[in-house]
Formats: C-alpha cells, structure tokens, sequence
C-alpha cells in the first residue's frame, strides 16, 4: 500500500499580551524615527514620540517668536528710513524755496533802485516766494552791499552794510513799513553803477524743524543768499 501523504505543519509561537505590547512600541518608535517633527527626531527607545512631538511644537513655537522679533525688526528700519527720506526732501523743498525768496527779493530791491520804498518790495517778494513750507522758520532777512564775493561786507550774519529784519515781517503798504533792527545801507545809497556794476544782495537767516517724530534731532539753523546788479533808472 502506498505510502500516506506527509503533511508539514508550521507551529508559530504565539506571542502574549506583553509580546504584542513590546511590538506595538517599537512600530511606533520606528515611525517616530523616521518622520522628524520640527527638527527633533526620536533616537532613544525609552523616549516616547509624544515627547518627541511635543519638543518639535516647541520648535516651531520657537521659531514663529524669531521670525516676529525679526519682522519687528525691519519695520522699524523701514519707519526710520521713511522718516529720514520724508525730512530731508522736505529740508530740500525748503531750501529750494528760501533760495527762489532771496533772488526774488533780491530782484525787487535792486529793481527799485533808490526809491524808498524798495525794501518793502523786497520782504514783499520774500514772504510770497517763502510762503508756507513746512518746518521752515525765518528769522532774519539782510538787504546788503556785498563784496566781490558775493557775501555781505563782514561776513554773514553781518550787518554794517546791510538794512536787517527779524523774521519774515512782508510789507503790504509801504506806508507801514516794519520796523529794521539795522538801516547801514539804505535805498538812497543804493546808485546804480556800470563799470563795475553795483551789486545788491539779500540773506535770509531760517531755522528748520524735523517734521518726524522718528528724528529728534532738534532745529537746524541755515543762511541762503542771493546777489543780483541793480538796475540802473
């Protein structure tokens, strides 16, 4: 009779409740290792992965805190560079401004030659080319007899040939004329010469305020001057 069949059966172990327990830690352990949670990565088998998750949390945490100190950061460079732009174009402005009120109050005073009533045609004109500028504050006005340099007879800031105002007073009328802390070169000296021609110059003494608050550099004083020949009549 033939042989009957041989049959291999594979007895595998069962595992127990502590086997299966053991088994399920470590799968979770390997997933662990191998997804990195902000930079922290399980590499000891005694640590858990939620510890593990909790410090990459941290991380972030961590690195959301820099990314704000670093925006606060530029803002505040921004603001001051905006600032410093915003002040020194309007410094600028300002200067333009007070260079165009000297020529024309220049031209104004060396226009009416003699005639009285030819500084009040000058801080006429200067009051209108000055006008309204921010930050801009005038403080003396000089109608002069300028050197061969262009300056005042003693400098700037000099008056020993020079008709001075404070401030911008302007002149509506000349019949009210305001009143001029130093009449040293007054229109009936001013004669019109050809060769070489008599020149007549204005200086005007102002103050500029930074506008910012970001710039707390207080007031800055400035002179700006122009000459021009007086015409002859």
């Amino acid at each position: 009779m033939p042989a009957p069949p041989m049959f291999h059966v594979e007895h595998r172990p069962r595992l127990d409740s502590r086997s299966r327990s053991h088994g399920r830690m470590h799968s979770r352990l390997r997933a662990c290792r191998r997804s990195v949670e902000g930079g922290c990565e399980c590499r000891n088998e005694m640590t858990p992965c939620l510890a593990c998750r909790l410090r990459g949390l941290g991380y972030q945490r961590m690195q959301r805190g820099q990314s704000l100190v670093e925006f606060l950061l530029f803002v505040t460079i921004l603001l001051v560079l905006l600032a410093g732009v915003y002040d020194l174009g309007s410094l600028l402005n300002g200067h333009l401004a007070v260079t165009y009120a000297a020529r024309q109050g220049a031209l104004s005073a060396a226009s009416a030659g003699t005639n009285a009533a030819a500084d009040c045609d000058a801080l006429a004109a200067i009051a209108l080319g000055v006008g309204q500028q921010p930050g801009v504050s005038v403080t003396r006005i000089a109608i002069y007899e300028p050197g061969s340099d262009g300056l005042p007879l003693g400098g700037l800031g000099s008056s020993a040939y020079a008709d001075v105002y404070n401030g911008d007073p302007g002149c509506a009328n000349p019949a009210s004329m305001p009143a001029a802390q130093a009449t040293n070169w007054p229109p009936a000296d001013r004669v019109a010469g050809y060769a070489p021609p008599t020149m007549l110059g204005v200086e005007i003494d102002y103050t500029y305020s930074w506008q910012s608050n970001l710039i707390s550099l207080g007031a800055i004083s400035i002179s700006d001057h122009a000459v021009v020949p007086i015409t002859p009549g």
